[in-house]
């Protein structure tokens, strides 16, 4: 189950909104996710108020923007994302380019994936400044390489962020590149120092450092450590659905399916998120009753669908997983997996697409686009486990074993977490 890789980014980018959001909230700290989601919805009703009384105001108009997102941070509601990226639409159309909120803008474009056009907010915002090297556009920039797949210059981009004023938000982007690239430690380390300059006024940012923490941990295979700070992100913030959803995928993991499918069937019902009614799915159709799982494989198509609607380029990756696992086409999870990757061409989005290249029966393609990943600075478990399972499917042994032992060095476990789809047509090789 792959949500928690594909959320990472989208969480950690709209979390750590460097210098660019609402203030924060004067009242007492709520104690659980349903006060905190009232708490954020009394802050996009204050900035509403304020805008009335000063209707052209662009600073007020970004303020509405960056309140609703922060609930949509906290919610992960696609509805809320559109509703704060509409709002900011609002503030452009009354802005002129010296007033522009160009760097709230770039956020966002990366935020919901539309890296191209956050590449010509970069370039805008590099004419209008006269000192480039802000500690917030540096870390913009920093990530936009990232999700470009451009290693070094992301590297050298949170470190210049870094060095111009150091804060969470700097130190969590640059822990998720070292965890991607294989720096674990450093990646934990990263976080630690995050946690330790958290001064927010809720659990909110703490809950979210403890579980990736908890994420780096499950990325080794270390299931019971990860456990660990899963649940101490759910009782920071109790009520809040993505602990739980990590805890969820644990239990899936460790073969208990009632209690997984349970859990997942619960968070379907409160969020209508499509990614979980996935999750009830694959449980239920290698439970006892395969033919239960059609309604959610149903419900869960419809809302991928919604979601491509609303916001195309963020739901991408998420609608090319289900057609993955449950679309009766492959070469639609294959468009939407190329769709993807040309977004936003990391690591991340390039193993996917190889899995949609060998699910649609184009198994030296899929060989050719792990191998370029492989040359690259991406250096995950999930990488290596499927390397080698599309060698193992061509015949090359001597490369299929090189990359189960690289796989297994990163995560014991990592061959029971990553499963290469099989192909609905295999490729006829020579």
């Amino acid at each position: 189950m792959r949500r928690t890789a594909l959320w990472a980014p989208l969480l950690a980018g709209a979390l750590l909104l460097g210098g660019c959001g609402p203030a924060k909230p004067r009242t007492a700290p709520p104690l659980d996710y349903a006060g905190l989601l009232h708490l954020y919805d009394q802050a996009i009703d204050a900035s509403r108020r304020e805008l009335q009384r000063a209707p052209d105001d662009v600073a007020l108009r970004e303020g509405v923007a960056l309140a609703l997102l922060q609930k949509a941070m906290l919610s992960g509601r696609f509805t809320d994302y559109a509703a704060a990226d509409r709002a900011l639409d609002q503030a452009f159309a009354i802005s002129d380019e010296l007033h522009a909120p160009l760097l709230t803008r770039m956020a966002m474009e990366l935020l919901l994936h539309r890296l191209p056009e956050a590449e010509a907010d970069r370039e805008r915002l590099q004419r209008r400044y006269r000192i480039k090297d802000t500690a917030g556009f540096a870390s913009e920039s920093a990530e936009l390489d990232f999700q470009r797949g451009r290693y070094a210059e992301a590297l050298a981009g949170f470190h210049r962020s870094l060095a111009i004023e150091e804060g969470p938000r700097a130190l969590a982007r640059l822990a998720l590149l070292q965890a991607r690239t294989g720096q674990y430690f450093e990646a934990a380390a990263l976080i630690d120092r995050a946690e330790k300059q958290d001064h927010s006024d809720t659990p909110y940012l703490h809950a979210w450092l403890e579980l990736q923490q908890g994420q780096l941990q499950l990325e080794r295979g270390r299931w019971e450590q990860a456990d660990e700070y899963f649940r101490h992100a759910q009782m920071l913030l109790p009520g809040w659905w993505l602990p739980r959803s990590r805890r969820a995928e644990l239990l899936a993991l460790q073969g208990r399916r009632d209690e997984a499918q349970a859990q997942y069937e619960a968070l379907a019902g409160e969020t209508g998120d499509p990614e979980f009614m996935d999750a009830v799915a694959r449980l239920r159709r290698e439970g006892p009753d395969p033919a239960s799982a059609a309604p959610w494989i149903a419900h869960a198509a419809e809302a991928h669908h919604q979601r491509l609607e609303l916001l195309p380029e963020a739901a991408c990756a998420h609608a090319a997983e289900h057609e993955l696992w449950f679309g009766a086409q492959p070469q639609q999870a294959l468009e939407l997996a190329r769709r993807n990757a040309e977004l936003r061409p990391n690591g991340e989005s390039r193993i996917l697409l190889a899995q949609a290249l060998y699910k649609a029966g184009q198994a030296a393609a899929a060989q050719r686009e792990i191998e370029a990943v492989l040359a690259s600075a991406w250096n995950t478990a999930e990488l290596h486990a499927i390397a080698a399972q599309i060698d193992a499917a061509l015949g090359l042994r001597a490369e299929a074993d090189r990359e189960h032992a690289l796989a297994l060095e990163l995560n014991l476990r990592a061959f029971r977490m990553y499963h290469l789809p099989q192909p609905a047509q295999p490729e006829a090789l020579p």
